[in-house]
């Protein structure tokens, strides 16, 4: 029987958790918040889902709005869609991993995060309204301690204020400092060292670095087995370099974002070659890794590395779809092997990667309800 500790989330977006406080919460682009469009001219919004934007709705919201520029986020977290009238305002041309049509790029993982690089950084204020909505959501659902994976400079000066103001509550954040989105992993370096300066309360840690080594199922850009064409965010060398400065030069810990099987693979192998010539004492943090290759499997039995890990088991209730109609095109494989952890002495805890889903207790049930049905179904 899994162990569950319900108030704690162990993977969240905090700040993106707050983004109803000030964006435009959307899954379909029916109509813009009357109040945005009166207050500003920068629309910028989260939620999209593929499936529900057609061209036909992209192309009518944008004709309809002529004299506004449009980032929306779709909802997974990893790409956007753009309006050509702010690309073109901020002089951004897209190469590679987008889509077109007359009025609009969709922009994938590293190009997207160029684009948002371009447009102006939100304030202080802005996050400070965001924390107070994502600190009563958590709150409201009984979450008392989480981590939040993609922390930057100005968030963590938003934290600071609302612990000033908000000294009575009892909320715990261990914050990790990301490279993604429109922050290069020098600045999460920088933010980083400049937190663990700055402690303002013994429940608000710096406790390390983010990486992405990967995307999304939804999008197609997560490294698997089942992708021919799999593309990684970073190089083996631009990995080996990040595990130096977190492990050597920081001794912090690493978060690692690793959603395919193949990411997954990739960056254990990595981390065993480097654990063996460099003594760490800090931990990686494997996020998500739904998919474990036979040769992952054999790692973590036959090594003693020092990792964990953070599953988001909501994320199953639909990815299984997925699952369904490719896992006999993925390398031999386990799925979320709980009992295989346990058995090696490896930790794993249990997050929703909210705001992509809600960070509910009976979503986690629900989802470890259907891992245990496909895991019975396919005999793994």
């Amino acid at each position: 029987m899994i162990k569950i500790d319900h108030t704690y989330d162990s993977h969240v977006h905090f700040f993106g958790v707050g983004l109803p406080a000030v964006d435009w919460i959307t899954k379909d682009l029916t109509s813009p918040p009357p109040h945005l469009l009166n207050s500003k001219k920068l629309i910028r919004g989260f939620g999209l889902s593929p499936d529900e934007v057609s061209d036909d709705k992209i192309e009518q919201l944008f004709q309809s709005h002529p004299d506004h520029f449009f980032c929306l986020s779709y909802n997974d977290g990893h790409s956007s869609l753009v309006s050509k009238n702010l690309a073109h305002e901020v002089g951004f041309h897209p190469k590679t991993d987008y889509k077109e049509t007359e009025h609009s790029f969709s922009l994938f993982e590293n190009e997207r995060d160029l684009f948002l690089k371009k447009l102006p950084p939100r304030t202080q204020k802005e996050f400070q309204e965001m924390a107070y909505y994502a600190l009563e959501y958590f709150l409201t659902h009984g979450i008392s301690s989480i981590r939040t994976m993609t922390t930057n400079k100005t968030q963590w000066l938003a934290l600071k204020e609302i612990y000033k103001q908000r000294s009575e509550v009892e909320f715990s954040v261990d914050c990790y400092f990301s490279e993604f989105m429109a922050q290069s992993f020098d600045e999460a370096r920088s933010a980083f060292e400049s937190a663990s300066k700055t402690i303002f309360s013994p429940l608000v840690k710096p406790k390390g670095l983010k990486i992405f080594i990967d995307g999304s199922i939804g999008q197609n850009t997560a490294a698997m087995s089942s992708n021919k064409n799999s593309i990684y965010r970073l190089t083996d060398e631009e990995i080996n370099s990040r595990m130096f400065e977190a492990f050597v030069n920081l001794k912090c810990d690493l978060a690692v974002h690793t959603i395919g099987d193949l990411a997954l693979e990739k960056m254990l192998t990595l981390y065993s070659q480097f654990s063996k010539t460099h003594p760490i004492q800090n931990t990686l943090h494997f996020e998500h890794a739904p998919i474990f290759s036979l040769k992952c499997l054999d790692l973590l039995k036959n090594e003693n590395l020092n990792c964990a890990f953070h599953f988001q088991p909501s994320h199953w209730i639909k990815d299984k779809t997925w699952y369904d109609k490719n896992h006999l095109d993925l390398e031999p494989h386990e799925i979320y092997p709980f009992q295989f952890l346990e058995e090696n002495s490896y930790s794993f805890d249990f997050g929703s990667d909210a705001p992509i889903e809600e960070s509910f207790k009976e979503l986690t049930l629900k989802g470890l309800n259907e891992i245990e049905k496909t895991k019975a179904s396919n005999k793994i």
